[in-house]
């Protein structure tokens, strides 16, 4: 078995000197959709439709609360078994066993069993007739890469725990005719995650379109329509998980408090999970995402069987869950153009009151920061932060001295160094201060600014929720502000 090392967690943030390992393969950073799967979506659609309408059924949903409750118990944390995996071999054995006690079944099996039968037109005497249920979680890095990439998929079954080094195995992965496309799209295994409102484009995204979830039971909307006051995993499982795993085991997340659990959390979702081999507590940290999924299942699964009348299509919680989990599986991932607002958005992250020449000022570099990006495949934070690109607008340097000089300022090592080792790219940065800076002071354009004051002031309140100081009450405006307030009112 693998042996992880207890070194100390590295943040993605400051693990910067750790190869790029998506080097190895092809990545396009081009604006891009992926294309329907309608096979694919089609099985999701009717799935799901089969399992909300066995949700209407009386006789189903007795038989689903006898299942649930008959195999609710929580296997200790201490003594399920771990499996790393970062092998083809053991990746095919690994799916393949838990594939092998499944009735053989192609994935039209469900479609095919539509008849005339029912409002929903299916036959509802095999529609829950699932035979399996495994839990599916993914970390992924996303600081040193422009779209990001999967590090670790977490499949957690009834007998073991694994963790699969998704950067050794990401053609194994994304093969179309593997077992680990066979078990996301398989009809008779529920996938139970817990938000994969992400998870479900990543695994589009890294592997192939053909990877889509077949049956998904997300937890986190389980949560949402019990009215559980909070959603996150560390919430249900100090809520839910009780007294059924407290071993001896001193590094178990149940053992904690709520607080704790969402610390720890808050911990490893900034770690950089690209790293080999991974230390102990991120190993635990990984399986520990997907071992207590089944039991959550399990356990909200039979609330919202009791919180179900079958007779009330209205108040049918089960019903609702499989078809909210059906919209988070039909997700298809898209990477789009920086956002129309994102200047917009970044001066109010940082509260900062721009005027109208500024904020053409920040578009454009935001605009040129994201081309940077997208053509070395880093994140557009590790190239350049927001806070840099607001010192641009504010100081606007115009020669590469005055540049070098912020960057020392501002403490950007790496900055300085990308722009030292690229002359094009700091000439292009400049051109395009000098660009702007020109058509600010154009002929004519001092009047035109004066009477687009008010709409800046309200950009200025929106932005900072700060009122400028020569309009804060009580403030005595200068002669020279008064004047400007002058023009304003002045007929154009």
């Amino acid at each position: 078995m693998h042996k992880p090392s207890s070194e100390r967690i590295p943040s993605q943030w400051q693990n910067n000197a750790y190869p790029k390992p998506q080097t190895s393969w092809q990545v396009s950073n081009a604006p891009q959709t992926l294309e329907h799967d309608l096979e694919a979506e089609s099985l999701i659609h009717t799935a799901a439709a089969a399992a909300a309408a066995a949700s209407g059924c009386v006789a189903q949903v007795q038989d689903l609360e006898r299942r649930l409750a008959a195999d609710a118990g929580l296997r200790p944390l201490a003594t399920t078994p771990l499996r790393y995996i970062e092998s083809a071999l053991d990746l095919e054995a690994f799916l393949s066993d838990i594939l092998a006690d499944i009735e053989p079944t192609t994935e039209n099996s469900v479609s095919g069993s539509v008849s005339g039968t029912g409002s929903s037109g299916l036959s509802l005497d095999k529609t829950c007739a699932f035979k399996k249920a495994v839990a599916i979680d993914l970390e992924a890095h996303s600081y040193r890469s422009y779209q990001g990439f999967v590090c670790l998929v977490q499949i957690s079954s009834v007998d073991c725990d694994a963790v699969i080094d998704a950067l050794a195995l990401r053609s194994a992965l994304a093969d179309p005719s593997g077992a680990f496309i066979r078990l996301l799209r398989h009809p008779r295994v529920v996938k139970v995650m817990h938000g994969a409102d992400s998870d479900v484009l990543w695994l589009q995204r890294d592997f192939t379109p053909a990877a889509r979830i077949v049956n998904l039971f997300d937890t986190a909307r389980a949560a949402q329509l019990l009215g559980e006051p909070s959603v996150s995993l560390a919430h249900l499982i100090s809520c839910y998980a009780r007294d059924e795993d407290r071993t001896a085991d001193p590094a178990s997340l149940r053992n904690g408090s709520r607080d704790a659990l969402a610390s720890e959390k808050r911990v490893f979702q900034v770690a950089d999970w690209r790293i080999r081999p991974l230390p102990s507590s991120m190993l635990h940290y990984a399986r520990q995402d997907t071992h207590y999924l089944l039991y959550l299942y399990r356990v909200l699964s039979t609330r919202l069987v009791q919180e179900t009348d079958p007779n009330s299509p209205e108040t049918n919680r089960l019903q609702q869950l499989w078809l909210k989990s059906a919209d988070v599986a039909l997700r298809r991932y898209a990477l789009q153009e920086v956002a129309a607002d994102a200047h917009l958005k970044v001066a109010r992250q940082y509260k900062a009151m721009l005027s109208d020449t500024m904020l053409p000022l920040l578009r454009d570099l935001i605009h040129w920061r994201d081309q940077i990006a997208r053509e070395a495949d880093e994140s557009p934070p590790y190239v350049f932060p927001n806070h840099f690109l607001i010192a641009l607008v504010r100081e606007t340097p115009r020669s590469p001295f005055q540049l070098d000089k912020l960057l020392r300022r501002l403490g950007l090592a790496r900055g300085r160094c990308l722009l030292s080792r690229s002359t094009k790219c700091a000439r292009r940065l400049l051109a395009l201060i000098r660009a702007r800076l020109s058509v600010a002071r154009a002929p004519g354009r001092r009047h035109a600014l004066r009477s687009q004051r008010p709409a800046v002031e309200r950009l200025a309140i929106e932005a900072s929720g700060v009122r400028p100081p020569w309009r804060r009450p009580g403030t005595q405006a200068t002669s020279h502000q008064r004047r400007h307030e002058e023009d304003d009112r002045r007929p154009t």
